[in-house]
This record gives structure tokens, C-alpha cells and sequence, in this order.
């Protein structure tokens, strides 16, 4: 009896794709309000570059958008990326969405396949207390799975 064929891309499992992602780093989205949807990745880096090319994992890391199997864009991404969500900002037609992307202490907005903003998170100074209860979580957690 023959094998049934599965509609469903393995693209995760793919190891020509070449991915270093996480579930908070995917995001499937209408971009262009026109009913197709893309995959967005922060891609953490590269583990199939070129050997003999000696970039950096942090020149690695970016934002890619896929349609289908084909990448359709690609962003730079200066700092480690934390989350992915898609938000919309306004409600005028046609309702684009924005790409929010958490990165390092910043917020990276892109629309329209095209950086839009950038908003860097202050720097939050932690009472003594604090400081001290996340030491001691540190502590237990490191015993409790070290």
C-alpha cells in the first residue's frame, strides 16, 4: 500500500533551510492584506554558513519572511532576538500589519516589508531587595538542576 503524500511543508525539519529559531521567534501573518499568508522568523543565526566565512553569529541574526518556501525579505537584527508578534496600529484600510520584534532592550517595528521604528526600553535599576530575591532563585535553581 503506498504511502499517502502529506500536504504540510517540513520545513522545520529541513536542513537545507538552515534556521536557528524557537516558537516565540515564529509568526504567521496576512502581511499585505491580500488573504496569503507569510512566515516571519527571527532567525537566531546561521549554524550552515560557509566555514570559510568568519561573520560573526551576532551578523547572523535576522528577521526573514517567508512565502511558500521562498524568503521574500531579510532584516539585519543588531542584538539577540527575544519575541515575535504581528499588532495592528491603526485601524484605516488597508489594515496593514506591523512586525514587532524584541531585541535585546529595544522594540523593532516593521511595516510594509521596510523597518518602521525603533523604541529602546529604559534601563530599569532593581532595588537591593529584589536584587537579592533573584540571587537567591538563582541559587536554588542551579542546585535544584545543576
Amino acid at each position: 500500500m503506498a504511502k499517502k503524500k502529506s500536504p504540510w511543508i517540513h520545513a522545520w525539519t529541513d536542513s537545507v533551510a538552515g534556521l536557528c529559531s524557537i516558537s516565540q521567534l515564529m509568526q504567521l501573518c496576512d502581511l499585505k492584506n491580500d488573504g496569503d499568508y507569510k512566515l516571519i522568523v527571527a532567525d537566531l543565526f546561521n549554524n550552515f554558513s560557509n566555514k570559510a566565512n568568519k561573520a560573526s553569529k551576532a551578523q547572523q541574526r535576522k528577521l526573514k519572511v517567508y512565502m511558500g518556501t521562498n524568503m521574500i525579505f531579510e532584516h539585519q537584527l543588531d542584538d539577540k532576538p527575544v519575541a515575535v508578534q504581528t499588532i495592528f496600529d491603526t485601524m484605516s484600510k488597508p489594515n496593514l500589519p506591523v512586525v514587532a520584534v524584541a531585541v535585546g532592550s529595544s522594540i523593532i517595528y516593521v511595516k510594509d516589508f521596510e523597518p518602521y521604528m525603533k523604541f529602546d526600553l529604559p534601563l530599569i535599576e532593581f532595588s537591593q531587595e529584589e536584587s537579592e530575591t533573584w540571587a537567591e532563585l538563582m541559587k536554588l535553581t542551579s542546585s535544584q538542576f545543576g
